[in-house]
């Protein structure tokens, strides 16, 4: 069968697949891997420990909150932010 004359027999006027093959799965995502942990001391667990002994309330608020940011930013600090509670 031709059509039309143009490009000879061929039996798909358009050259194969329509939308480059057949079915190759779902796309796969990976994740971006978690950062690095960093070399830098939470500053706020360090006044925690300060605050501990100068306004003990103000040593417990700065201690939580280092405890979450060296959590979240995978910072050190650990140790300093747990004396300051």
């Amino acid at each position: 069968m031709s059509f039309g004359g143009y490009g000879g027999s061929s039996a798909d006027p358009f050259g194969g697949q329509p939308f480059g093959g057949g079915w190759s799965g779902p796309p796969t995502y990976q994740a971006p891997p978690p950062p690095p942990p960093s070399q830098q001391t939470n500053p706020l667990a360090t006044l925690s420990i300060v605050f501990a002994f100068l306004f003990a309330p103000a040593g417990v608020v700065l201690g939580h909150v280092a405890l979450s940011q060296i959590k979240r930013l995978h910072q050190k600090g650990r140790d300093r932010a747990i004396i300051g509670l």
